[in-house]
């Protein structure tokens, strides 16, 4: 069944520090500002699925595997496991002020969808939107830290890191806006962030996501 145009890579955040890499690998981890890709971003994770971002709507309006439907929106995937069985996730969406991506997750059987900024955390065995784990929006980054189990997804304020297990960590919130990741190593995440009296340098623990060092902002 052919494919029509993805709306991938559609949306670009407000901050536009960095341009779009060439490719998908950064220097350390991956940089997802703008995705690249029509379909699944894997980055050195090893899912066992297979995804279509947008696949075709059937004329006959019968899709021959289940249907799943989520928060109203447009951007729509067909999930292919392992064993051949398949399911769409209808609906993907959020503010429009975020990121679109598809991206692997530590976990094999976890699937992350960002459309809009709205990010939704799903185990591709139980689709079903009631068990998907809706992340704090809107996602304006993603980076998967390479060799390390963890998936970041950045928001304009605020850092989450998805682990095999699922959501690993939230952080405080680590600045006023414009928090943007400049470097993730198997230790630490350092990012930039406006803190109201200028662009501050923030690090976080990777492993807990506590605040190493910078000007930590009130609550």
């Amino acid at each position: 069944m052919p494919s029509v145009p993805s709306k991938i890579g559609a949306h670009r955040t407000r901050a536009q520090n960095f341009a779009a890499p060439p490719a998908k690998a950064f220097q350390i981890g991956h940089y997802v500002r703008v995705s690249r890709q029509p379909g699944l971003e894997t980055f050195h994770f090893a899912p066992l699925y297979e995804v279509r971002v947008d696949p075709e709507f059937p004329g006959d309006g019968d899709w021959g595997c289940p249907v799943f439907e989520f928060s109203g929106g447009t951007l729509h995937v067909e999930v292919t496991r392992a064993d051949g069985s398949r399911w769409i996730g209808r609906g993907f969406g959020g503010t429009g002020s975020g990121i679109t991506t598809v991206c692997a997750c530590p976990n094999p059987n976890h699937l992350c969808v960002v459309s809009d900024g709205e990010a939704a955390l799903i185990d591709v065995r139980a689709p079903d939107a009631s068990s998907g784990v809706k992340l704090p929006l809107p996602v304006t980054q993603v980076v998967a830290v390479h060799g390390q189990p963890f998936l970041l997804l950045a928001t304009f304020t605020d850092l989450v890191a998805v682990g095999n297990d699922g959501v690993a960590w939230r952080s405080r919130r680590l600045g006023f806006d414009d928090l943007i990741i400049r470097r993730a190593t198997g230790e630490i995440v350092e990012c930039s962030v406006d803190s109201l009296e200028g662009i501050e340098t923030i690090v976080v623990d990777l492993a807990s996501g506590e605040q190493l060092s910078g000007r930590r902002f009130p609550h």
